[in-house]
């Protein structure tokens, strides 16, 4: 498969979207935390570095979640899976893994990034990959559905 050089463009501005969200995105500046003790919050810290200092049994350490993050990256992943549909022109395969393979860098970019802040913690690194996965997934079903609903559309218009 030869590459084109529009697509080469689609995909690092697709790349560089998902890169670019993840260091925007309204959850990863928040510093404190809560610790969490029988499913209450017991406490606030300014950091999780401070929060996990003299851990008490039964009790965690997490940050807030921001209730707009689920909103943005809802929003963003199934843009980025609607405009790869549109806009890569090479058979659906091929397309696929291009996309799998390009975001994949692109979110171990934005984690390198995001570790040089000092929020990130060594756990988020781990988490981060698994939130990197989950995301590309959900970027290729909405993929996969765009393209199925072109191709059924074009079709349905050859037929009639």
């Amino acid at each position: 498969m030869q590459l084109s050089l529009r697509e080469l463009v689609v995909l690092v501005g697709l790349a560089a979207i998902f890169c670019v969200c993840f260091l925007v995105e309204p959850d990863w500046h928040v510093t404190e935390a809560h610790r969490l003790c029988n499913g209450e919050s017991t406490q606030i810290f300014d950091s999780m570095e401070a929060c996990t200092t003299g851990p008490q049994p039964g009790c965690m350490c997490m940050r807030p979640v921001n209730p707009w993050a689920y909103v943005f990256w809802l929003a963003v992943l199934s843009l980025i899976g609607i405009a790869a549909s549109v806009l890569l022109r090479s058979d659906f395969l091929p397309a696929a893994a291009l996309l799998i393979v390009v975001l994949a860098g692109a979110g171990a970019s934005a984690l390198f990034l995001l570790s040089r802040r000092d929020s990130f913690d060594e756990e988020a690194w781990v988490i981060g990959k698994v939130v990197v996965a989950v995301y590309i997934a959900f970027v290729m079903v909405v993929f996969a559905l765009a393209r199925s609903a072109r191709h059924w559309s074009l079709a349905r218009r050859t037929t009639n």
